[in-house]
């Protein structure tokens, strides 16, 4: 490719190199970015930081962490300096293989190297941790990430809420939330879906309901949240509860998707009142 560039008459810069890596990589062509950046470093050319990380990146976008690893360590012995997001590259390609350890020496690393993680590193590895079923280690993370003076965002308390909801842990999911309101982390609509999705499987629907109103308050109303409800409540055998958010479903005009079976007997029932409001 740098030599067709050269056959018609154009002299490539360093930045042509990363954009071409880049490219390469956005298309999926992770093999051809790598030979790339082999052919120039031949032709005399040194890549910088950027066309090797948009490199690494795209081994970490096909899951293939040791061959990221590899190139990481090669640019190492090269003489770079990896910066903050060549190593957060690196954490989330391991978090994707859901090996979360070796993020976590990646992150030991950085610190050794004089590097100061940022919020996104500790996300990364927070959610790692939660996906990975080790909510205590999700939690040490956020201790070094505070101790470190990074500020944790709704990002972070939202990925821990989910996490202790599927620990079962729904007390402890409930003072981080209120934690996270008594600072500059707002909750969003993800936060809302998280905490009430994840009390419901906890069993405790009521409490879910609390948040859905405040939800709903906020004119953040979902679907998804509505149709959850409903079928946790009829699961333990609160009919009223369950018709109330149905006609709540009416009133705000939302519906399940008619593409989705198993909520047609949902959606048809919704129908059956909305029909019976305009007739009356």
């Amino acid at each position: 490719m740098e030599r067709e560039m050269r056959v018609h008459g154009h002299d490539p810069w360093i930045k042509h190199y990363t954009f071409l890596v880049k490219q390469l990589c956005k298309q999926k062509r992770y093999a051809e970015a790598c030979n790339f950046l082999a052919e120039i470093v031949q032709d005399g050319f040194v890549p910088d930081i950027f066309a090797y990380s948009a490199a690494i990146d795209g081994f970490v976008n096909i899951k293939v962490a040791d061959q990221a690893l590899e190139m990481f360590r090669d640019i190492c012995g090269r003489g770079y300096c990896p910066d903050v997001v060549a190593y957060n590259t690196l954490i989330n390609g391991f978090c994707k293989v859901e090996r979360i350890s070796e993020a976590h020496d990646v992150l030991d690393e950085m610190v050794a190297k004089g590097l100061v993680p940022s919020v996104v590193t500790y996300n990364l590895l927070i959610d790692g941790w939660c996906k990975h079923g080790e909510i205590d280690q999700a939690l040490n993370c956020l201790s070094r990430m505070v101790g470190m003076e990074r500020e944790p965002n709704v990002i972070t308390y939202t990925t821990l809420i989910d996490g202790l909801c599927n620990a079962g842990k729904p007390d402890d999911a409930i003072h981080l939330w209120n934690e996270m309101k008594g600072k500059r982390s707002s909750p969003n609509r993800i936060s809302f879906i998280a905490l009430i999705h994840g009390l419901r499987k906890c069993g405790l629907p009521d409490a879910a309901l609390l948040y859905f109103h405040e939800m709903a308050e906020k004119e953040m109303p979902d679907t998804i949240v509505y149709v959850a409800l409903v079928n946790s409540f009829i699961s333990n055998e609160k009919p009223t509860l369950a018709v109330e958010i149905l006609k709540e479903m009416v009133d705000n005009e939302k519906f399940p998707n008619p593409l989705d079976k198993n909520d047609l007997p949902l959606r048809e029932a919704i129908l059956e009142l909305a029909e019976g409001a305009n007739s009356s």
